[in-house]
C-alpha cells in the first residue's frame, strides 16, 4: 500500500484497556486467488485502489460493533472494465469469537454507468466455514432481488446454498443496463415484467429451482427446474403463452444480424438435453390457439407435442 495511519489509545485509569481508535490506509492492492483444475493458483480478480478505514476497536471487547468503510476497483482477468465499489458496515465478533457479524452492510458496485447496491445482515461463522443471511436485497439494472433465509455452508469443501429468492424486473431494461442489444419482437409489450419466486439449491454444478412461483408479461408459471451445465430437468405449468408475441418480426433477417429475437437467442439451448414436462392451458403459435397442450422434453431435436385444437 502506499500509506496508513492508525490512532491506539490506552486507558490505564479507567479500565485498562487499548482502544484502536482508528486505521486508515490508502492505495493498497490486493489479488484474490484460488487453485485451479490443474493445482495452480489462479488470479480470479484484483482489487486496486483499495482505501480502508475503520475503527474504534476494543482490543478487549472484540463483540462490540466496529464501523468499516473502504472503496476499491475490481479488475478482472481478460476484461478491460473495472468495478467501482463502495463498501460500509458495523462489524464484530460474538462472545466466542468464532462468528463474524456483520449488520447494516452496504455495497455499492458501478459500472457500464449503471449501479448495483447489496444490502444485508449476515454472519460468518468462521468454525463451521459457513455463512447465513437472514435478509439480502440487491437493486439496480433494472431488477429487484429479495432473499431470505439464505444459508452458505461447507465454504472449505464443497459450498452449498439454500435460500428463497424473489427476483422482479423489466428484461428490457436489464438488458439495457448490461449494454445488451433489445430483443425484436413481433409484440414490443413482451418481456415488460418478470417476478419469479423460488427456494433455491445449488451445489457443485446443480443448480435446483423449487417451488417456482412467477408471473411473465402476464403468463402464470410454477413448477421446478433442475439444471446442470449440460442437462435441464423441466416440470413446469403455464396457463397461457402467446409464441407469436415473442417472435422475430417480418422481415428481420434483412435487419442486419445485429438484431435478434428472443427466439433466436436461446439457441444455445440446442447444447443443453433438456426432460421433463410442460403443460400449458392455452398456447396460440401461429394464428392458432391449442388448449391443454403438453410437452414431453426428451433428448431429442423435436420433442413429441399433443394439443387439442380449440374450437
Amino acid at each position: 500500500w502506499d500509506k496508513a495511519r492508525a490512532s491506539l489509545a490506552y486507558r490505564p485509569l479507567l479500565s485498562g484497556e487499548y482502544v484502536l481508535d482508528s486505521f486508515s490506509m490508502e492505495g493498497a492492492a490486493m489479488d484474490v486467488t484460488a487453485p485451479n483444475e490443474a493445482g495452480e493458483t489462479e488470479i480470479l480478480a484484483r482489487l486496486i485502489d483499495l482505501e480502508l478505514d475503520l475503527g474504534p476497536v476494543n482490543i478487549k471487547q472484540l463483540d462490540q460493533p466496529m464501523a468499516v468503510d473502504a472503496t476499491w476497483r475490481t479488475e478482472l482477468p481478460e476484461q478491460s472494465m473495472a468495478l467501482a465499489s463502495t463498501l460500509e458496515v458495523e462489524a464484530f465478533l460474538d462472545a466466542d469469537l468464532s462468528v463474524l457479524c456483520l449488520r447494516d452492510l452496504d455495497l455499492t458496485l458501478a459500472f457500464l454507468g449503471k449501479h448495483l447496491v447489496l444490502q444485508a445482515d449476515c454472519d460468518l461463522n468462521m468454525r463451521d466455514m459457513a455463512l447465513e443471511c437472514p435478509l439480502l436485497t440487491l437493486d439496480g439494472l433494472g431488477a429487484s432481488l429479495e432473499a431470505s433465509g439464505v444459508a452458505l455452508s461447507n465454504l472449505a469443501e464443497d459450498p452449498l446454498l439454500k435460500g428463497r429468492f424473489v427476483l422482479s424486473g423489466d428484461p428490457r431494461e436489464i438488458m439495457a443496463g448490461l449494454g445488451l442489444p433489445d430483443m425484436a419482437t413481433q409484440d414490443p409489450d413482451v418481456l415488460r415484467r418478470v417476478r419469479l419466486e423460488t427456494r433455491v439449491e445449488f451445489q457443485g454444478e446443480t443448480l435446483r429451482l423449487a417451488e417456482l412461483d412467477g408471473e411473465i408479461d402476464g403468463s402464470t408459471l410454477s413448477g421446478e427446474i433442475v439444471a446442470t451445465p449440460e442437462s435441464a430437468e423441466l416440470d413446469l405449468h403455464v396457463d397461457l403463452l402467446n409464441v407469436d408475441g415473442y417472435m422475430a418480426p417480418e422481415g428481420l433477417e434483412e435487419s442486419g444480424p445485429d438484431e435478434e429475437s428472443p427466439l433466436t437467442a436461446l439457441g444455445v439451448l440446442g447444447e443443453i438435453e433438456l426432460s421433463g414436462h410442460v403443460s400449458v392451458e392455452e398456447l396460440v403459435l401461429e394464428g392458432e390457439t391449442f388448449r391443454e397442450v403438453r410437452l414431453t422434453l426428451e433428448p431429442l431435436p423435436l420433442p413429441p407435442l399433443d394439443a387439442v385444437p380449440a374450437r
